[in-house]
């Protein structure tokens, strides 16, 4: 028995789209959602014998990192990363970094499922923009 192109052609279109739309339907659940923020804090300039703005910035990260229950994991080049783990996923991880004088403050949270972002995720968000508006200024703070 031969088969004609026609006749091959319909045979695997009949294989491989029932295939194809099975592996999209399993996999679609699984999907990971990222969640990131990017916190870019400048503090006001101020007379060369204070004290550098940007030591004040990171001083006001940590505390804020620290009553959000924040554990700092390592400094490494220059950037700090802290992490945060609770009796249920998913986990987040924040990094610290000066530039120049602007602080830059990355939230990452783990992968896990299609869930937007946690309760404690949103929590540190907030209470970072909060602080760091009131010691610096709205202007002084920008998300990207």
């Amino acid at each position: 028995m031969q088969l004609t192109a026609a006749a091959m052609w319909e045979r695997l279109k009949r294989g491989v789209v029932p295939t194809a739309l099975l592996a999209i339907g399993i996999s679609a659940p699984g999907c990971d959602t990222m969640i990131a923020d990017r916190m870019v804090i400048r503090a006001p300039a101020t007379p060369p014998e204070q004290k550098a703005e940007s030591d004040q910035v990171v001083a006001l990260i940590h505390e804020t990192l620290i009553a959000s229950k924040l554990e700092m994991m390592r400094e490494s080049r220059g950037i700090e990363t802290w992490r945060w783990k609770g009796d249920k996923p998913p986990g987040f991880t924040v990094t610290v970094q000066r530039l120049g004088d602007e602080v830059q403050v990355r939230l990452a949270q783990d992968l896990y499922g299609p869930t937007g972002p946690s309760d404690e995720y949103e929590a540190l968000k907030a209470a970072l923009r909060k602080a760091a508006r009131e010691r610096f200024g709205k202007e002084s703070v920008r998300f990207e």
